[in-house]
């Protein structure tokens, strides 16, 4: 049984989803470049677009496959984890969030700088929806990550059955929020349920690890191709009653959760030196994911002008990825990882037993 007294399993890192986690990156800077290849060709950009709409809920996955798979047996064991995600997580958004607010407030001509107005133009948009409209991901996974110890110790306790059942729930409850209401014009209020939102993408991540076998994937496999086609063509052909088909919505659900269970299960990764650089790109993600928006949307365009939609998009991609781990290890290395070490060694002390 993992537990978190066991610190070498916490900070273990699977290659598999190292690379789902460099692909995530590149993917939600794919997706905010705001030229796109396939201008002219509507069923070839939607089934692009499609397929990097993925990087969110895999995201998810993957934080709630690392977050609900411990045992909390004792009250060191919940310290334990608020303070490693409180220096790992927390941290590191609310330096970000402070930065980036620096610069909006400099570049809103109608602001005159003061102390006072920039503490309370940061905690406005840290409290409502931010500085940059890309860190929308955090408002839920921080509710996720605390909610996660109380969570993980339900799931555990449930059986394999009682699993489905709650998936099968929480997938018709998105069917009806969004296919029967949502997409035709009807408000859905009912509210309270445990899955609604992208909590269905964190427990997946849990779900998968659990349920899927070598038996059964194949059903996953084929799910995900169907929903992966319902998406696009729902897309392409209804548009005005389809305006949900992404994130949340069952079919897109199941091409993702699919997707992650063929890059955890089907691919091998055993090039050394190619092992070594994803697992590298893997611990920019989260800060890249942080930083990038204002990359991508302010200063890559001043200096990127193709004509074509192709090379612009390409270029921008690039572009914003290398100065992005640039700006990202530089931040890592030579703030927030120094900080964080100082916070690690204050806060993480093992208690000494006395006899």
């Amino acid at each position: 049984m993992d537990n978190l007294k066991n610190q070498g399993n916490y900070a273990d890192r699977e290659i598999n989803c190292d690379l789902m986690r460099v692909m995530s990156m590149v993917f939600v800077i794919a997706i905010h470049v705001s030229r796109k290849p396939f201008e002219n060709h509507r069923l070839l950009l939607i089934m692009m677009s499609t397929f990097l709409a993925s990087c969110n809920s895999i995201f998810y996955m993957l934080s709630g496959k690392f977050n609900l798979k411990y045992k909390f047996s004792d009250k060191d064991d919940y310290r334990k984890y608020y303070i490693k995600k409180i220096i790992s997580i927390v941290f590191p958004y609310v330096f970000v969030t402070c930065l980036l607010s620096m610069w909006d407030f400099y570049q809103n001509q109608e602001l005159v700088f003061s102390i006072k107005a920039y503490i309370k133009y940061t905690y406005t948009a840290f409290m409502t929806t931010n500085v940059s409209i890309h860190l929308w991901f955090m408002y839920p996974l921080i509710g996720m990550l605390l909610s996660a110890p109380f969570l993980a110790k339900m799931l555990q306790e449930m059986k394999n059955w009682e699993l489905n059942i709650l998936f099968a729930i929480a997938l018709l409850w998105n069917f009806v929020s969004i296919y029967m209401t949502a997409d035709i014009g009807i408000k859905f209020s009912y509210s309270g349920w445990l899955l609604s939102g992208w909590i269905i993408s964190f427990f997946a991540g849990y779900y998968c690890d659990r349920i899927v076998n070598e038996k059964n994937k194949r059903k996953f496999y084929i799910c995900g191709v169907a929903g992966y086609i319902v998406t696009v063509l729902g897309i392409w052909l209804i548009p005005e009653n389809y305006k949900n088909a992404k994130d949340l919505a069952v079919a897109f659900v199941l091409f993702t959760m699919a997707l992650y269970i063929f890059i955890d299960r089907e691919i091998k990764v055993k090039n050394y030196q190619f092992n070594r650089i994803i697992r590298f790109l893997a611990k920019q993600s989260f800060i890249v994911y942080l930083i990038h928006w204002t990359i991508v949307r302010n200063i890559v365009p001043k200096f990127i002008k193709a004509e074509s939609s192709t090379v612009y998009f390409l270029e921008s991609v690039i572009v914003t990825l290398f100065i992005s781990l640039i700006v990202g290890i530089f931040l890592n290395v030579c703030l927030i990882n120094p900080i964080q070490n100082i916070l690690r060694r204050i806060f993480l002390k093992p208690k000494i037993k006395q006899e």
